[in-house]
C-alpha cells in the first residue's frame, strides 16, 4: 500500500513539473527586436548605402502615424554629404526629415 502511494505520489510530482516546463511562458519578449541586415566591415555598408552623410540629430522629435506604424521624425541638419546615389539633391547647409520607426 505504502508502495502504490509513493509510486502515485512520485508520478504525480514528475507530471506537474513536466507540465510546469512545457507551458512555462518565455522570460524575454520580442517586443522592440526587428531583424535587420547586419554588416561586418564599414566597407560592406558603404558599398550598400544609398545616402552617406554627417548631421546633427536633435533629441526633439514630431510623432507621424499610418495605419499600422508610428514614426518619430527628426530635422536633421547636414553637416558633409559623402555620398548620394539618390534622385534628391542634399547638400551641406540642408536640413532633412529623419524617419524612425518605433512602433507597428
Amino acid at each position: 500500500m505504502k508502495k502504490w502511494f509513493g509510486v502515485i505520489t512520485l508520478s504525480a510530482f514528475l507530471l506537474a513539473v513536466g507540465s510546469a516546463c512545457t507551458t512555462k511562458e518565455p522570460t524575454h519578449s520580442s517586443s522592440g527586436f526587428a531583424l535587420s541586415k547586419t554588416f561586418s566591415s564599414t566597407e560592406e555598408i558603404t558599398q550598400d548605402a544609398m545616402v552617406i552623410l554627417k548631421g546633427s540629430v536633435p533629441k526633439a522629435y514630431k510623432e507621424e502615424k499610418t495605419e499600422v506604424l508610428l514614426f518619430y521624425v527628426y530635422e536633421v541638419a547636414v553637416d558633409n554629404v559623402f555620398q548620394n546615389l539618390t534622385d534628391h539633391q542634399i547638400e551641406a547647409e540642408d536640413t532633412i526629415k529623419l524617419y524612425r520607426i518605433v512602433a507597428s
